[in-house]
């Protein structure tokens, strides 16, 4: 005696109709066999077969509705005994052999036809007799794998649509992988139930990211056949804020460079060729190749540090501040242990300090009456620096040995063109390359140029030795005189 189980079955209290649910009832039952819910009974003899998921019992079923139910089929028609069943069996079987599996010369074919699309025509995979995968077209004219984790539910893992070619791939959380194309686009679409995102080649032949199919339309991120690379659309800032801006990285005239911009302003972080990072800010006024310029500026908040311990300028001879705005002033090392101390000043240097004191005066910035005029530019105290030079020099003493005094030169880019052979897809192609260096810069004569500058600090220290060192001679003097 054989039985049947294969999946789950719903009965209805006062119907004859059982209803399926991963059943293969037409292939495996014919009527005269013997329908249970258990081996303990009751049993309903089968009349008639309708499909794989469903089939009519002699009479009414007398038990309470219910579903998903386990089952039993006793295969005990006496139709299954006689010869005539089994020759037409076995005649059914080499038909649909036949059908399925054609053979032309060394040419085989595997043949599913089903009448309709909303038929089905799949391959099943079972584990001891519970469903596992389907895989075919299944009630549709795309292809599909359809997987089940409890043998009877499925659900699609990967479909191929007929009409378009389109491949997707839905995963457990039910975010979907699309492979698609549209138009000049091929992209891989992105689904879940927040929306779909666009990943592929665009109509140009770039590689696009974007919420549309149409990647050239409003991509979010695109990189060009050149390889420059653009991020569109809003910033979100804190607190759910929005900025129109973009960032994007994009080849200069002479270096990449990192830009932010917004509206007409663009900010440049760029590379120099002398190891350093150029943060500039273009599309306010004039040009900004070397330079921050134009307000705001940059903002920070917190200290700025350098990277390693005494060995970092603020500025220098060819860019300097302008003005510096602090609370208190600048904290200068001064602690013996880390200075080799050579006691006070000499007579020479007070000498060098009492000429430097006569040439205390005060001056206009020559930019200043450019920009002001001479009544509108404004008078300063101070010295200059040739003056000091000068002053170190009648005494015999060289002032490029002493800190108080410094001559910086006078920086400036030069930028040329090269050519040069790259690589481009696999071939050799020969491009121009601006390239640029930093160079001192050259008066009319191509001598180099300078700038003298003062540590006024130590001119202030120098001039208070002096100026002690007259007191003590004055009080001397009057000493002197007193005793005689």
């Amino acid at each position: 005696m054989t039985s049947y189980r294969t999946g789950l079955v719903t009965v209805t209290n006062g119907s004859t109709a059982l209803a399926g649910s991963s059943t293969a009832w037409e292939s495996a039952i014919v009527p005269g066999d013997l329908f249970a819910l258990t081996l303990a009974g009751p049993f309903y003899e089968v009349t008639a077969v309708i499909s794989d998921t469903s089939i009519v019992l002699d009479r009414a079923y007398a038990g309470s509705t219910q579903s998903g139910q386990s089952y039993v089929i006793l295969r005990l028609s006496l139709s299954r005994q006689s010869t005539a069943y089994l020759a037409n069996r076995v005649q059914g079987l080499l038909d649909a052999y036949d059908g399925v599996l054609s053979v032309s010369g060394n040419d085989q074919f595997l043949t599913l036809d089903k009448a309709v699309a909303a038929n089905s025509a799949v391959t099943r995979i079972r584990t001891a007799g519970a469903e596992r995968w389907k895989i075919g077209a299944d009630g549709t004219d795309d292809y599909s794998f359809k997987r089940s984790a409890d043998g009877a539910t499925f659900s699609t893992a990967l479909s191929i649509a007929r009409s378009t070619g389109t491949v997707s791939i839905t995963s457990l959380d039910a975010t979907v992988l699309h492979l698609i194309r549209s138009g000049t686009n091929a992209a891989i679409r992105v689904q879940s139930s927040g929306g779909s995102i666009y990943y592929g080649a665009d109509s140009a032949g770039g590689f696009a990211v974007a919420t549309s199919a149409n990647l050239s339309s409003s991509p979010l991120f695109a990189v060009d056949t050149s390889g420059n690379a653009a991020l569109a659309g809003d910033l979100a800032g804190s607190g759910g804020a929005s900025f129109a801006a973009k960032l994007s990285l994009a080849s200069a005239t002479y270096q990449d460079h990192l830009e932010l911009a917004r509206g007409t302003t663009i900010w440049q972080l760029s590379p120099s060729t002398d190891g350093s990072i150029d943060f500039t800010q273009t599309g306010t006024s004039g040009s900004a190749e070397d330079g921050l310029v134009q307000l705001p500026g940059l903002k920070v908040e917190g200290n700025i540090l350098p990277a390693t311990d005494n060995n970092s300028n603020l500025g220098n001879g060819s860019k300097r501040m302008a003005v510096i705005y602090a609370v208190t002033g600048t904290i200068n090392t001064s602690d013996v242990r880390e200075k080799n101390w050579l006691g006070s000043l000499g007579a020479k240097e007070v000498a060098v300090a009492g000429r430097v004191a006569e040439n205390i005066g005060s001056f206009q910035w020559l930019q200043s009456i450019e920009e002001k005029g001479v009544e509108g530019a404004r008078r300063h105290f101070g010295l200059t620096a040739q003056a000091v030079e000068q002053a170190f020099i009648d005494e015999g003493l060289d002032p490029a040995n002493y800190a108080v005094w410094c001559r910086d030169p006078i920086m400036t880019v030069e930028r040329w063109t090269e050519t040069e052979t790259q690589d481009v897809d696999g071939e050799a192609v020969t491009v121009t390359v601006e390239k640029s260096r930093r160079v001192q810069e050259l008066d009319e004569d191509d001598n180099p140029v300078f700038r003298d500058g003062l540590r006024h600090d130590q001119v202030m220290m120098m001039l208070s030795a002096a100026a002690l060192a007259r007191l003590d001679n004055h009080a001397a003097r009057l000493d002197a005189l007193e005793a005689a």
